[in-house]
């Protein structure tokens, strides 16, 4: 059986944050931001650690990858910080709170991968780059565990 892919835990995480009220969920990044997009949060793959568990042909991968998601407010202007940080503030409870309840994360084919919140975080009212612009927002880390047992080709 094949790893679960990086674009298959993209597409997964951007589906249970499309849950958050007044939040666009991107499962891709765009060329370019647009006014239509914010506020939108964009997965990216992060550091990850491999580890193997058997011996020979047949043995067991775990990938723990830390995720990060990007949330992207506003195009950033002096003078309007106040008001980037009162838009953010909902989103600091309700980015965590739409993900803490997935802790088994099930794809179509019914293969799994774990989500766990554990040593996860957030920058707060951070300046977010995308591209040459400069935005307000935030970034969360998140952690996904994916599990698979590997054999060999036949």
């Amino acid at each position: 059986m094949a790893l679960i892919t990086i674009d298959q835990q993209t597409e997964k995480l951007a589906a249970l944050l499309a849950g958050v009220a007044g939040l666009n969920s991107l499962d891709k990044h765009p060329d370019a931001l647009q006014k239509a997009h914010f506020p939108c949060t964009i997965p990216a793959p992060g550091p990850a650690q491999y580890a193997r568990d058997g011996d020979g042909d047949r043995y067991r991968l775990t990938v723990t990858r830390q995720w990060r998601i990007k949330l992207y407010l506003m195009p950033r202007e002096a003078g309007r910080e106040y008001q980037a940080e009162l838009q953010l503030r909902p989103f600091l409870t309700s980015i965590p709170d739409a993900l803490a309840p997935h802790t088994m994360v099930r794809l179509a084919d019914g293969r799994t991968f774990e989500l766990t919140l554990d040593r996860g975080s957030d920058s707060s009212l951070s300046i977010m780059k995308y591209g040459d612009r400069e935005y307000s927002g935030s970034l969360f880390t998140v952690t996904t565990i994916v599990k698979d047992r590997v054999m060999p080709a036949r």
